[in-house]
């Protein structure tokens, strides 16, 4: 009967053991899980920002900058840019990215212009060094 005992007991602790470890899995996958999805969410709310931040940059250049040619206002644009990121606490923005989110304000300006006028644009006016 002691026997018995002490095999139910070893079982139950036994049980018990594995019992811990599955918790211990789970839980750290989960944590894991959770990393992730707390990077990526905090990456898309970097990209948000950074997008408003371009367009900004791009009526900044566009208004106060308006007698430049294209590849001055694309300068004051990033110099304005990187002000901003660096207030915003953005300071390790890369240039491509910097100049792809102006680009991308440019592109999204001239196409709403050319819709309000109607207007078709030409196939070599692509990029903002042709901003009007």
């Amino acid at each position: 009967m002691q026997d018995m005992i002490s095999m139910v007991q070893d079982g139950l602790w036994m049980l018990l053991q594995l019992g811990l470890v599955a918790g211990l899995w789970y839980v750290r996958r989960m944590s894991n899980a959770q990393r992730n999805y707390y990077s990526a969410s905090r990456e898309l709310q970097r990209r948000n920002l950074l997008q408003a931040l371009g367009r900004e940059a791009f009526a900044q250049a566009e208004s106060i900058h308006r007698g430049m040619d294209g590849p001055a206002k694309m300068n004051e644009a990033i110099k304005y840019l990187y002000a901003k990121c660096d207030s915003c606490g953005m300071g390790d923005i890369d240039m491509s990215d910097a100049r792809a989110v102006i680009e991308a304000a440019w592109l999204d300006d001239s196409r709403r212009m050319n819709r309000e006028l109607n207007v078709q644009v030409p196939a070599d006016r692509t990029s903002p060094a042709e901003w009007r």
